[in-house]
């Protein structure tokens, strides 16, 4: 049966200060570090991380120690061999890159030996044209044979996807190329000199290129000729040379840190180019090894002449050998001739090592995966302990599932008398006041263990007539509406950060500004009073509509100073507030009864705390009360 007024009340009398109960034995209160409780974090491994490293790394240091061995007596004879083989490849790059230029130097030759003799007017576009098309005609080494004009306009022609055709007026030359390039012709009228590359935007390719002075037949200087052969011709021609090695991907640098031929430029340069930057960078066109060259490990011992050998790992985790050598003589800047290919491909006398290699490696890696799994096998029980152990100490039972059998004896039973604590906490759950004991769980250590005096905001509610109301329900339908009744309350109490002291029959008693300090415990009271007033009211409304009748509800609100802290037996203890205050609140909860009215819920409150409320709480006085308990009456206010 529920409490009455009168009786509740009385049991709610502050007790003296000599009479308070005596503190219960003090427990080590958690480490909120997560330490064990001195503070100071331990080093941790995890279990999995030690039995796979553990097995893994014995195994894989005799696996590996016989590799090195057997690799290392083979070292010096690869090497040998890497020399040798690495000046004929570049040796075979080389002189196909210049069977591929030289019929551009041997064109622009013959050109300028047919102006010199005044057998061709470049200003006659028709026998310009005519003579550039027979050389290209014989010649397809060549993409383009053009006259740069003074004036910044290409006329010529050109090698296109629709074949030959001429260009007249449509080409722009960048000035920092005509400024930087006609400087050598004019030293010397006569001399053949390869240009800077250019953006061939059209064809989306870049151009090598040769020149030379362009005179009309009076002799005035009218531009320059020009000779081209593409890059993409150029990597063509680079990834279809045979240099014995299927692997092996030959290139050619522009500079260091530019690319003017590889597989990757075979149908023409990134999008992104442009013509001041025709060519793109060594980290532009996906090749995973040219990025790493300047960082690889030289091999200038093992290697003869003028090549630069380095041994570099690729991401894939395979060694690789590039050998490159500079050349003069293609223009500006120098280019570099290169091919990397993996080290195994270097020496034949590796392929007898391969199946040892291959089968020490399989050894190594099943050893480490046997390793993990033996660990993960072990380590998962226990880190699902863990977690759900994290999950617990966060009230979280909702997320903590059973634990699986194990086959290890001692992982089994730990489950098993895991899953007999998670049932037993899962119907613990139903009563504990979940939210209390988190927020004491963030307090700082010892904090809130000594009672202390705090002034709070209490709260308390009251159905009226309940007992009249509910006589004649069965017991199971009068404890549904109980709980779906404070459930409703429980929402709004805590949504504003309160407390949920306890509950009393049909009534609740809830307060504020403790375990946290909140400096506006009062308003989060008043708003949470209002939250129920119109929580209850939607309530009443649906009970209508079921043909039941509404409940009526009493809430008394006041403001002071009580005791707050662990109180109760040794054995049994509650987090709650003794004092005036709480007595007053519920004098006035008993008081609502002669202002209700016809009003579903009825908000009375003290003039302490509405003096610590701000004017946009509608809160009328309806003058001063003698409450039973105090000697003073008490002006009251009804909040709407």
């Amino acid at each position: 049966m529920p409490l009455g007024d009168d009786d509740r009340a009385d049991t709610l009398e502050r007790p003296r200060h000599d009479e308070r109960p005596a503190p219960p034995p003090r427990a080590e209160p958690l480490d909120p570090k997560g330490g064990d409780g001195a503070g100071k974090r331990r080093f941790t491994v995890p279990i999995t991380l030690a039995l796979a490293g553990g097995i893994g790394s014995l195994v894989f240091i005799a696996v590996a120690a016989v590799l090195i061995l057997v690799a290392g007596a083979n070292r010096e004879n690869t090497f040998e061999l890497l020399s040798e083989r690495s000046n004929l490849t570049l040796d075979l790059i080389e002189s196909r890159l210049r069977d591929q230029l030289e019929p551009a130097e041997t064109a622009i030759d013959g050109i300028g030996r047919l102006i010199d003799a005044g057998d061709l007017d470049l200003t006659d576009a028709a026998a310009r044209d005519a003579t550039f098309l027979a050389v290209l005609q014989t010649t397809p080494e060549i993409v383009a044979i053009l006259l740069a004009e003074t004036d910044g306009t290409m006329q010529g022609v050109g090698r296109t996807s629709e074949g030959l055709r001429s260009f007249v007026g449509v080409h722009n030359v960048p000035a920092h190329i005509r400024t930087t390039e006609m400087a050598p012709l004019l030293s010397d009228p006569h001399a053949n000199t390869w240009g800077e590359v250019v953006l061939v935007r059209e064809e989306r390719t870049a151009a090598v290129n040769i020149r030379r002075l362009a005179r009309d037949p009076a002799g005035t200087v009218i531009g320059s000729l020009i000779v081209a052969v593409t890059t993409r011709d150029l990597s063509r021609f680079v990834d279809e040379l045979d240099i014995g090695v299927d692997t092996a991907v030959p290139f050619i640098l522009y500079g260091d840190d530019r690319v003017l031929a590889h597989r990757a430029l075979r149908r023409g340069v990134p999008p992104g180019q442009t013509p001041e930057d025709p060519l793109p960078g060594i980290d532009a066109i996906g090749d995973p090894i040219l990025p790493l060259l300047a960082a690889g490990r030289s091999l200038a011992k093992q290697i003869t002449g003028d090549v630069i050998a380095v041994e570099v790992e690729s991401p894939a985790g395979e060694d690789v050998i590039a050998m490159t050598r500079p050349i003069d003589g293609y223009g500006p800047v120098p280019l570099t001739i290169g091919v990397y290919l993996p080290s195994s491909e270097v020496d034949q006398q590796l392929d007898r090592l391969a199946g040892s290699t291959a089968m020490g490696s399989a050894i190594l890696v099943i050893a480490v995966l046997l390793g993990i799994r033996l660990g993960k096998s072990i380590g998962k029980p226990i880190r699902h302990l863990a977690a759900d152990a994290a999950s617990i100490a966060e009230l979280e039972f909702g997320d903590v599932k059973p634990l699986s059998r194990s086959r290890f004896t001692e992982l089994d039973e730990q489950a098993r008398a895991f899953n007999r604590m998670l049932t037993g906490l899962v119907w613990l759950e139903t009563y504990l006041p979940r939210t209390l004991v988190k927020r004491l769980l963030r307090k700082e250590r010892g904090e809130n263990v000594r009672s202390v005096e705090r002034e709070v905001t209490v709260l308390f509610t009251d159905i009226q007539g309940f007992t009249a109301s509910v006589e004649d329900l069965p017991a199971a339908e009068t404890a549904a509406l109980l709980n779906h009744h404070f459930g409703l309350l429980a929402a709004s109490v805590e949504s504003e950060g309160g407390t949920i002291d306890k509950f009393m029959g049909d009534g609740l008693m809830a307060f504020w500004n403790a375990p946290d300090r909140q400096k506006d415990h009062a308003e989060r009271a008043c708003r949470a009073a209002l939250g129920i007033a119109l929580a209850v009211q939607e309530d009443n409304r649906t009970r209508a509509a079921q043909g039941k009748r509404p409940l009526r509800l009493r809430i008394g609100i006041h403001t002071g100073a009580v005791v707050i802290g662990n109180i109760g037996a040794p054995g049994r203890m509650n987090y709650t507030i003794v004092g005036d205050a709480v007595n007053t609140c519920s004098r006035l909860e008993t008081l609502g009864k002669s202002f209700a009215g016809d009003r579903e819920v009825t908000v009375l409150m003290s003039a302490d705390t509405a003096d610590r409320i701000p004017s946009e709480f509608r809160a009328e006085s309806i003058g001063p009360h003698a409450v039973r308990g105090r000697h003073a009456p008490v002006e009251v206010f009804r909040l709407d």
